[in-house]
């Protein structure tokens, strides 16, 4: 998993706690009652001055605006990382710190960071009765791709990795009762579906000649996601700094799938002529005909022809404390 000493900005630095605001994504899988409950409690002392519950994408930004000007300098989202990619949307360019609270399906974001998978974990390791807390600035993405311009916290998929997530997101009920094991039905479902009609992707990285893919991924940070308790590294090299990586199957297949997947499990590249990838400073363009699915954080966002990923803006980020 990413170091955050290897981070652009200088790894971390102290803040003071307080005042804080708390944004919850209701919908999320472990969004409960009892969960925001236990978080009011955890966050009120240190200074909490309001909970914004977010019913609808987009509607955080305004609420978080407005906390700000009221003088809140901590945001702790309660959910999983598509909570934590609005509220960075909102925070672009500013000094308010972010306090990732797990309570989403998988949290990768938080876990990247070095935050416990479950919430009341996490909530311990908010530093209490001290001053200061110790932060660091990542550095994110953004993506464009039609209407949808996203700041992007963690991954970009193109092709068999948005399929399934458009399928689990298709079918909240499986999600809700299996989590994890959707995903893998979904992508062992969507990679068969590829492997018969692949993705024609045509993606250009920082302005070079253009590479022909199946499919795509692109990360901020590691991992890429994970399988339980293990991580997923299928996108080696990504750091939160100010290159962004990316991995491509150049042919798919259920071998070459495998391969990549099992490559991601053991942290170790497996040298095959399917898989490439590397860093890019600038941007990573697709193009695709017919449109390809793109999912944004672990969210579909439809199908698209064209598309283009960047690094983004710095996210001010709470790491936890852990007592010695």
């Amino acid at each position: 998993m990413t170091s955050i000493g290897e981070v652009g900005g200088g790894g971390a630095v102290p803040w003071p706690i307080g005042p804080v605001a708390l944004v919850v994504n209701p919908y999320a899988t472990r969004s409960t009652t009892g969960a925001r409950a236990t978080a009011v409690r955890a966050l009120e002392p240190l200074g909490l001055e309001r909970v914004v519950i977010s019913r609808s994408p987009g509607a955080v930004a305004e609420e978080v605006h407005s906390a700000i000007a009221d003088g809140v300098r901590m945001i702790a989202s309660l959910g999983g990382d598509g909570i934590v990619a609005e509220v960075a949307g909102a925070l672009a360019g500013t000094d308010v710190v972010v306090v990732p609270l797990p309570a989403g399906g998988t949290n990768v974001f938080a876990r990247a960071v070095g935050w416990p998978s479950d919430l009341e974990s996490a909530l311990a390791q908010i530093p209490h009765g001290t001053s200061h807390a110790q932060t660091a600035r990542l550095r994110l993405g953004r993506l464009r791709a039609g209407n949808n311009d996203r700041v992007v916290v963690i991954n970009v998929g193109f092709g068999v990795d948005a399929e399934t997530v458009h399928w689990v997101e298709a079918h909240p009920r499986l999600k809700q009762r299996l989590r994890q094991a959707a995903f893998v039905i979904g992508a062992w479902r969507s990679g068969a579906m590829f492997a018969r009609e692949p993705a024609r992707l045509s993606v250009s990285v920082d302005g070079g000649e253009p590479i022909d893919a199946a499919t795509l991924l692109v990360a901020c940070g590691s991992p890429y996601t994970f399988l339980g308790h293990r991580p997923l590294d299928l996108v080696p090299g990504a750091a939160f700094n100010d290159e962004l990586a990316w991995r491509a199957l150049v042919h798919m297949s259920v071998k070459n799938a495998t391969a990549a997947v099992i490559g991601g499990l053991s942290g170790r590249e497996l040298g095959t002529s399917a898989i490439v990838g590397g860093r890019f400073r600038t941007s990573l363009s697709v193009h695709s005909e017919p449109a390809v699915a793109i999912q944004c954080d672990g969210e579909p966002i439809g199908w698209h022809a064209d598309a283009t990923v960047e690094p983004g803006p710095s996210l001010h980020t709470l790491l936890p404390h852990r007592p010695v």
